[in-house]
C-alpha cells in the first residue's frame, strides 16, 4: 500500500496544450523590456516585463518579471497568474503560456487552468530611438478565402471539366 501511495505521489499526468494560430498583435523589445500583445481565436495575451537585453527569446512570468498588469485569456477564461516563453525570428513567432488560479499554484506549478501553444507569421522592424534599438515583430493574419470565393472556384472548375467531357463525347470518331 505504501508503494502505491508513493507511486500516486510521484505520478505526473501529461500536460495538454491547446494550439492557437495568431491572427494579430505585436511584440516589442527595447533595452531590457519586452511588450507582448497577441490575439488569436478565443485567445489574448498582454504582458510587459523584464527580458534579457533586446532578446528575441524570453520567458514570461506575470508575478516575478511583469512590469504592470498582465493577463492571458483563453476560451473566455482570464488569468493574471501565468508563466511561459516566446521566441521570434524575421518571419515567425512561437511560444507557450500556462495559466493558474493563484500565485501559489504558479510558483508550485499546481492545477493549471489551461496551457496554450501559439504560433504566427509576421515581419520584424528595427528602429533607432535616440540611440536605443527597438525591435518590433508584427503579426500578419493568414489569408483565408471566403466561402463564396471557394464556391465560385468549385463551380468554375466543375463547369470547365463538364465542357471538356461534353466535347470529347460529341467529337466525331477519327
Amino acid at each position: 500500500m505504501l508503494v502505491g501511495l508513493m507511486f500516486l505521489g510521484l505520478y505526473a499526468p501529461s500536460a495538454y496544450a491547446d494550439n492557437v494560430v495568431l491572427t494579430g498583435g505585436s511584440i516589442t523589445t527595447v533595452a531590457n523590456v519586452g511588450t507582448v500583445n497577441l490575439t488569436g481565436p478565443n485567445f489574448s495575451l498582454n504582458y510587459t516585463g523584464d527580458i534579457p537585453g533586446g532578446s528575441s527569446f524570453f520567458g514570461m512570468n506575470s508575478v516575478s518579471l511583469s512590469l504592470g498588469s498582465a493577463s492571458v485569456t483563453f476560451n473566455g477564461v482570464t488569468s493574471t497568474f501565468f508563466a511561459g516563453s516566446l521566441s521570434f525570428t524575421n518571419s515567425s513567432v512561437t511560444g507557450t503560456v500556462t495559466a493558474y488560479n493563484s500565485m501559489d499554484d504558479l510558483f508550485f506549478h499546481n492545477n493549471p487552468i489551461f496551457s496554450v501553444t501559439f504560433s504566427g507569421n509576421g515581419f520584424i522592424t528595427i528602429t533607432n530611438l535616440a540611440g536605443v534599438s527597438q525591435t518590433q515583430f508584427t503579426i500578419t493574419a493568414a489569408s483565408v478565402p471566403e466561402p463564396a470565393t471557394l464556391l465560385q472556384l468549385f463551380a468554375g472548375l466543375t463547369s470547365g471539366g463538364s465542357a471538356i467531357l461534353f466535347r470529347r463525347r460529341k467529337a466525331p470518331p477519327s
